[in-house]
């Protein structure tokens, strides 16, 4: 290993250093190659400023930053040295042999010389290696983003800096070329640094093909962690797309591989999985993407320090000297090189329980649903069941209602039943609750099967701006099983996403208690429902993206491109049926047939069937139907329709018709079988049933089905890329269908209302996309991608996580730790002096509120209702709950849970002063903070996000003394022996834990010097033994 240039500026626990005077921008790189522009004169080093006082602003201007160059594990690190215990096995991988063209070809539009081929690659190599070691980007192509195809790497891709900074992009094959992989390596060792774009999918993929070492992930830094310390608020604009576009780094189409796969007419999914460098698009998309990484590093870096020390716009208050904005950087990047390692080695899991529990589980769910079903209820459907009841005068006098006095179903709503010990209640709950698990569990499951380890993620910064991308659950989800409530819906399932194509389902979440607003739109009356942060498809000038809906109005694509049909004549309205194949010749007697109020008649051992409603139908019906019956159904007609006879042994497809036209309300046999057809097929289904059903109406196009079949005809619509409206007629047997040219609505964000908090679901997709019904239409929508939520695992689901050999698990966590920061940092001596004498933080304050009485013993005020009130009231302040929300939780009036937050005002003023200091300073300057002095910024389009400000100091301090203890137990040569990090909670070995409980209970520096009294930080700590558990 190459040894890394000199140390980043040291961690809170150390003196701070100014940083290294290394050049902060790469030199601009040339239009055309050959010659490129010489390096600018370089900046004088940046000089130390004396520290700013806490919360006061520290003004700096016209500063250029400089940028260091090694990694922020500094040399001499025990980390360098650190050895795993356990490693993964290498993945099996089965990829054809092939041949790369010897390739060097300037690409303007990303400024950066493509190079492909063993000796093309081989001569820059030796040029690279001629230049004092630099900082790289790398990435890699796989064949998937989940699934087997996501350990077969294609290729890896790496980008550096040589003849007067021009960037070169290089590409290795290395899993079917040694001499690749020999030159990767080369690469590799003498970097200082590598730079990619979500390092947390290619690390535990690298690692496990042996192409890095342990040591090597110190190197690496990820721009998706800078990124997260800018764009605070929200997920959005995170893509390595966005990014290079918003900076002027590349030309989106470049850098997006994904572009090249649309116009081979493939998704994300299949382009993956079908493509390889044998195709120039995928060369040069990969290699676009690690010339874009490089740049971006440099200007996201500049982007941080900026905020966080010069230039903060508004009133944000900085609490960091310029060094120190250069050391924050540092301390997320290594935190996040630890996390990364934990990752790379993965954790040990039980096959037998996971199998045991997944059985398990099915059984009890078969059990719930039979009871639910019985009811006369639908499963999941948690409204039905609270109507029922309260039909039956079994609900509580004090249910919930929503504004408009509809009974309350939400995850609030159901705990009031269980408590009651209702069945119904906790059938649903299983139900609800299996569905969630499930997808965690064989996710988790799928991640072991490659390497033998569960390899999760562990984000950095995410807590506090994840969002929830989630859809009400009184809508469905299309699948080709058809359209289901989402409890019904399984990994696997397959969904069509925006490109029209089926993509598999790989998880199901469902979220309690969540914030959902009402978008108003232009169709008449149509609004689209959805958690905040929910991404939709948006045309915009340069195209389409999947974002969320922030303000002002916006066009939201609700159809997906139309899916490719055989031939042209398709979409003629009477194609030639010796033209149509046997599929399509069926489709089109289906659409007519659920069209035209067909006849069935049943005699002796025939069944009689007549189609048709229009003059001069009837003779291309009936001849359709002898070129798909093959003389097997006798076939007559008239002017006007066609009769079709068959006996006993009638052929499948007939009996398919036959049915059409019996076919149930409720069954989901229509959506099943239009969701079988192919992109052909449904055209031609489609066509039928408008030539069929045509209603005489000049307002638009509008057809008339058979009621059961009406959503299946929306669904072959959506599949053409038009939207269909889907409504009732006059008589109960039939539906109407309304089809609009374009999918595109008008949606007026600015006018969005706030509704109930209510359950919400997401599914996600490898393709980013998938198809819902709302009720009355289909509409493609976003969704989100990630690793298996290890922190989302029920209580006994958890012991799948195993110890490796005889180093029994052991959880420590901190006791309330985010009241006692904020509770420190406001100097409220009152409150948390119990607390720091061993006593408990909330009977106390209940007393003082006046929840628990004077005559109830401190060993009875442990199980007292006050203390509960007193702990639900202070963590909902501290959250942003609203008092509608928070009272039905409690089971109060909203008048009630005022009284008990005006106590707990007075119990508290100086914490709560605190709080009201925090909001006010982020109305007034759009920024929130935290201990480590990391600026939150809390500015939407149209607002400021002031009633999270108080969460977001809470949860990102709290995460900022995870952050250090991280880093802490790094220092101790440790940090990469963690099983876990989750919220409050680190998982570790036995052999470890008394070190882990010192450490955690000694309070970062941060913390200790910008509190106003001594901070005690309690931890406990509990044995698990051979399995993780719920303590």
């Amino acid at each position: 290993m190459t040894a890394p240039l000199p140390p980043t500026p040291p961690v809170f626990s150390t003196p701070l250093a100014p940083p290294p005077a290394t050049p902060s921008q790469p030199p601009q790189t040339p239009a055309t190659p050959p010659v490129a522009p010489a390096l600018p004169p370089q900046p004088p080093a940046a000089t130390q400023v004396p520290t700013a006082a806490a919360l006061e602003r520290h003004a700096l201007r016209g500063m250029r930053v400089e940028i260091p160059l090694q990694s922020p594990t500094p040399p001499g690190h025990p980390a360098w040295d650190a050895v795993p215990e356990v490693r993964p096995k290498v993945p099996p991988v089965d990829l054809p042999a092939i041949d790369v063209p010897e390739e060097q070809t300037w690409w303007p539009d990303v400024q950066a010389m493509m190079c492909t081929g063993t000796e093309t690659v081989r001569r820059v190599v030796e040029e690279y290696e001629a230049r004092p070691p630099q900082r790289i980007a790398v990435d890699i192509e796989t064949h998937g983003l989940s699934g087997p195809g996501k350990w077969e790497i294609t290729c890896i891709t790496a980008a550096f800096r040589l003849a007067e900074g021009t960037v070169y992009s290089v590409l290795f094959d290395p899993l079917r070329n040694e001499q690749d992989r020999a030159l990767w390596q080369r690469v590799r060792d003498r970097a200082t640094t590598m730079v990619f774009h979500n390092a947390s999918f290619d690390i535990p993929i690298l690692y496990a093909h042996q192409l890095i070492e342990f040591s090597d992930i110190r190197k690496v830094e990820d721009t998706v962690l800078l990124s997260r310390q800018l764009n605070t608020i929200s997920r959005g604009g995170r893509s390595l797309e966005d990014l290079s576009g918003k900076y002027g780094i590349a030309d989106d189409s470049n850098v997006k591989i994904l572009n090249a796969f649309k116009a081979q007419n493939q998704t994300k999914e299949t382009g993956y999985a079908n493509s390889d460098i044998h195709a120039a698009f995928y060369r040069r998309g990969a290699m676009s993407d690690t010339a874009a990484t490089l740049r971006l590093w440099d200007e996201l870096y500049a982007a941080v320090v900026n905020l966080h020390a010069i230039g903060q716009p508004g009133d944000a208050p900085s609490m960091l000297t310029l060094p120190e904005a250069h050391e924050l950087v540092a301390n997320v990047q290594r935190a996040g090189q630890v996390t990364l390692q934990m990752s790379a080695t993965g954790l040990n899991w039980d096959e037998d329980h996971m199998n045991t529990w997944l059985a398990d589980q099915e059984r009890k769910v078969a059990e719930a649903t039979a009871l639910v079903e019985g009811a006369g209820l639908d499963p999941g459907n948690g409204a039905q069941l609270v109507n029922k009841l309260d039909e039956q005068g079994l609900l509580p006098a004090d249910w919930p209602r929503t504004d408009k006095g509809a009974l309350k179903a939400d995850k609030n709503a159901m705990k009031m039943l269980t408590k009651q010990d209702n069945p119904l209640a906790k059938a649903h709950t299983q139900i609800a609750e299996y569905g969630k698990i499930w997808n965690y569990m064989t996710s988790t499951r799928d991640t072991a099967k490659a390497t033998g380890r569960v390899h999760a993620g562990i984000e950095i910064l995410g807590a506090h701006a994840t969002g929830r991308m989630c859809l009400p659950m009184n809508t469905q989800v299309l699948t080709k099983r058809g359209v289901l409530p989402i409890h019904e819906v399984k990994a696997g399932d397959l969904t069509l996403d925006a490109a029209g194509r089926w993509t598999p389902i790989s998880a199901v979440h469902i979220f309690d208690d969540a914030d959902v607003y009402e978008y108003p739109t232009n169709w008449q009356g149509r609004t689209l429902v959805a958690t905040p942060e929910h991404r939709w498809v948006q045309r915009t000038p340069a195209g389409t993206v999947v974002a969320p809906l922030y303000t002002g109005t916006t066009t939201v694509v609700t159809a997906p491109e139309p899916e490719r049909v055989r031939s042209a004549h398709l979409t003629q309205d009477f194609p030639e049926p010796a033209s149509l194949t046997k599929d399509e010749l069926h489709a089109a007697l289906l659409g007519w047939a659920v069209s035209t109020r067909p006849t069935v008649q049943h005699r002796e051992g025939e069944t009689t069937m007549t189609i048709g409603n229009a003059g001069g139908i009837g003779k291309y019906l009936a001849e359709m139907a002898d070129l798909l019956y093959e003389g097997c159904v006798a076939a007559s007609y008239d002017e006007v329709s066609a009769t079709l006879t068959a006996g006993e042994g009638a052929p499948g497809r007939f009996k398919v018709l036959v049915a059409a036209c019996l076919a149930d309300a409720d069954d989901t046999y229509p959506e099943r079988t239009v969701a079988s057809f192919d992109g052909s097929c449904s055209q031609m289904f489609l066509q039928s049933v408008v030539l069929g059903g045509l209603v005489d109406d000049p307002s638009g196009v509008h057809v008339m089905v058979s009621a059961p079949w009406a959503r299946a005809v929306a669904m072959a619509a959506h599949r053409a890329g038009m939207a269909a409206v889907v409504g009732r007629s006059g008589n109960r047997a039939w539906a109407t269908v309304s089809l609009l040219e374009s999918g595109d609505v008008e949606v007026y964000a600015s006018d969005a209302r706030r509704l109930d908090n209510q359950r919400v679901y997401c599914v996600t997709t490898s393709s980013g996309t998938f198809t819902y019904f709302d009720g009355t239409m289909f509409s493609v929508t976003g969704n989100s991608v990630n690793n298996p939520p290890l922190q989302q695992f029920s209580e006994d689901a958890r012991p799948v996580i195993a110890a490796d050999g005889d180093d029994d698990l052991w959880s420590v966590d901190w006791s309330s730790i985010e009241p006692v920061i904020l509770s420190n940092m406001a100097g409220d001596t009152d409150f948390i002096t119990p607390f720091n004498n061993g006593g408990d933080l909330y009977i106390p304050l209940a007393r003082r509120a006046g929840l628990i009485p004077a005559n109830v013993s401190d060993e009875d005020a442990a199980s007292h209702p006050g203390r509960k009130k007193a702990k639900q009231m202070l963590l909902a302040s501290m959250y942003g709950q609203g008092m509608r929300s928070l009272s039905e939780s409690m089971g109060i009036s909203v008048d009630e849970a005022y009284q008990i937050q005006a106590g707990l005002r007075r119990a508290m003023h100086v914490t709560w002063s605190f709080m009201d200091q925090i909001t006010a300073n982020t109305k007034r300057s759009g920024f929130s903070w935290t201990i480590w002095g990391r600026m939150m910024d809390e500015r939407l389009p149209d607002e400021i996000k002031t009633h999270v400000a108080v969460n977001h100091f809470c949860q990102g301090s709290a995460a900022d003394v995870l952050m250090d203890t991280v880093l802490r137990l790094d220092d101790a040569g440790v940090g990469h022996r963690m099983k876990m990090l989750i919220h409050d909670e680190v998982v570790c070995g036995k052999k470890d834990v008394e070190l882990v409980k010192h450490v955690m209970s000694t309070p970062p520096k941060a913390l200790a010097e910008r509190a106003k009294i001594t901070p005690i930080l309690r931890v406990d700590a509990q044995e698990m033994g051979q399995h993780w558990l719920k303590v």
